[in-house]
């Protein structure tokens, strides 16, 4: 039920599906990078890779997401409800750090930076309005990433 009550704010159903959208772009090795680098519990850790190796043996695969396979073997459905806690942490650690944003919350996305050879960053952003210079209405990005992810 409180799923649903979630939900009922399109922001953040849009929000939700960018941020998994995010975590499979990124891939398997940056996810349990960044759970690792974050400090999940080394339990944890271990049964999230256990859970999400199983099924995506060589990465993340949309195809086989999109196709519904997954949801035919309890492989298929720990590796994806694996994939959904992941990117609901990726949230909740946004919501816990934004206080200071006010309204301009709502209108935060997470966005995927790319850095060094194979380095990716996921941030969650918000369009800044400068009425200043330069020219008033330019837009402008505010980052906000995780200390395990500097």
């Amino acid at each position: 039920m409180q799923t649903d009550m979630f939900f009922l704010i399109p922001e953040r159903k849009e929000r939700f599906i960018i941020t998994v959208a995010s975590v499979l772009h990124c891939g398997m090795r940056w996810t349990l990078k960044v759970a690792k680098n974050c400090g999940f519990h080394p339990n944890k850790l271990n049964a999230w890779r256990k859970d999400v190796t199983e099924f995506f043996l060589g990465g993340f695969k949309v195809d086989e997401l999109e196709e519904g396979s997954w949801e035919h073997t309890a492989a298929g459905r720990s590796a994806v409800n694996s994939i959904l806690r992941f990117a609901n942490w990726m949230i909740s650690w946004w919501q816990e750090t934004t206080h200071h944003l006010g309204e301009r919350r709502k209108m935060c996305f997470p966005m995927i930076y790319s850095h060094g050879v194979s380095g990716k960053v996921l941030v969650f952003t918000a369009p800044i309005i400068s009425e200043v210079s330069p020219p008033p209405g330019t837009f402008y990005q505010e980052a906000l990433v995780p200390s395990c992810l500097l």
